[in-house]
């Protein structure tokens, strides 16, 4: 009894910190994106998301019917000007609040993949991150976008873990939300869709939940079919690209530099960091081992039991995550070589995940290594595998 009651107690303790610890993170994140968040002035695509939105709705539906953006961003600036104005600080900040949520949602989805250590650092990582705090300060859907996309793929993981139509119901509004923010938002789909389909493979009861999870991804594209006319049209008849096609290690070498050091370095200064942020993604990926272990937990009554282990789910899951929607965005692109690095910003959190994985394996090998002799073993590697990323990237 004595334990028992002692267990009561520390648990909200517990709960408690973690909660304030949440909360200061978010604080901490909040003012980074607040700061000098009107300082400069509209560029070219915020002026014209301000001029989208100040129009009535149905000017709204017109103008993005013959754009390749959806109307639901402009939908909601259009409400948001409407109570708060429309000053650079007003505008910009519609963005800096999604990049925030970033933070706990960063938590949430990493410490069900891959414990609490990993989902303390990925929610620093995410607090800091440069990419975010940029596009925490721009008038565009991306910040919001890549919110909606976490958000989405954190309930398919919950929803796989344990059925429940309150996750499948907030998985599908997630997504369908998504897609009329921006039709990459159909990427992150398509991720979870393959993802489903090779769990679903390991399943013991496989036809109760194949119907069910095909449900998602059908009543999306079912939801969005009164705006895809308007896209595929726009696809087809789109002529404001430059003729060629686009190189394939220019959009890896964009994409990560942006992952990894946002805008705040030139390209070929933040190169060298993404290398090594590549190497850190890839010893992350093969950490996973180390941080998790054994079967996905499930109840023996679940019809969704595994035979799969929780090691090669969230291996799985990861990198499909994030190469799903660079090969779809590179084949849709390749022959459109307009490229900017943020089209694929929605792959960046499994890239910031690998690397609070292998952050995570470092810092719980040091601590619990024994004795001095250890630990300086652990932080001789660490200096030796510094030069060694930025020797490989220059070399690529």
């Amino acid at each position: 009894m004595a334990l028992m009651s002692l267990e009561r107690t520390a648990r909200p303790k517990t709960v408690t910190r973690a909660h304030g610890l949440l909360l200061a993170l978010c604080f901490t994140a909040y003012i980074l994106r607040l700061f000098h968040l009107d300082a400069q002035s509209l560029w070219y695509d915020e002026g014209f998301s301000a001029w989208v939105a100040t129009q009535p709705f149905d000017q709204i539906i017109a103008r993005t019917s013959t754009e390749m953006n959806p109307p639901l961003y402009y939908f909601l600036l259009h409400i948001w000007i409407a109570f708060c104005g429309q000053s650079e600080f007003s505008l910009r900040f519609l963005s800096l609040m999604p990049s925030v949520m970033l933070v706990p949602m960063f938590y949430l989805l990493v410490r069900r993949l891959l414990g609490s250590v990993t989902g303390w650092i990925a929610a620093l990582l995410a607090t800091f991150s440069p990419m975010y705090v940029w596009y925490a300060q721009e008038a565009r859907v991306y910040a919001l976008l890549t919110l909606l996309t976490l958000m989405s793929s954190y309930f398919l993981w919950l929803w796989t873990e344990r059925a429940t139509w309150r996750r499948w119901l907030a998985l599908l509004l997630c997504n369908v939300v998504s897609v009329y923010l921006h039709y990459f938002g159909f990427f992150i789909i398509a991720f979870q869709l393959v993802y489903f389909l090779i769990w679903w493979t390991r399943q013991e009861t496989r036809w109760a939940t194949l119907g069910t999870g095909l449900a998602v991804p059908t009543l999306t594209l079912v939801a969005s079919v009164p705006w895809l006319q308007f896209a595929l049209r726009q696809i087809a008849s789109d002529t404001s690209y430059v003729e060629g096609t686009l190189p394939l290690f220019e959009v890896l070498r964009k994409a990560f530099a942006l992952f990894s050091t946002g805008h705040s370095m030139l390209e070929q200064d933040a190169v060298p960091a993404a290398g090594a942020l590549v190497l850190f993604a890839i010893v992350g990926w093969v950490g996973i081992g180390r941080l998790r272990s054994g079967p996905l937990d499930a109840q023996r009554e679940d019809p969704f039991r595994r035979s799969m282990t929780a090691v090669g789910a969230v291996r799985q899951f990861l990198v499909l995550y994030l190469l799903t929607p660079f090969t779809l965005f590179y084949l849709v692109a390749y022959q459109r070589p307009k490229f900017h690095p943020r089209y694929l910003m929605i792959a960046s959190p499994p890239f910031l995940i690998l690397v609070s994985a292998c952050i995570a394996v470092l810092w719980l090998g040091f601590w619990r290594s024994r004795g001095t002799a250890a630990r300086r073993g652990y932080i001789s590697l660490a200096i030796r595998w510094r030069p060694l990323g930025q020797i490989a990237l220059t070399a690529s």
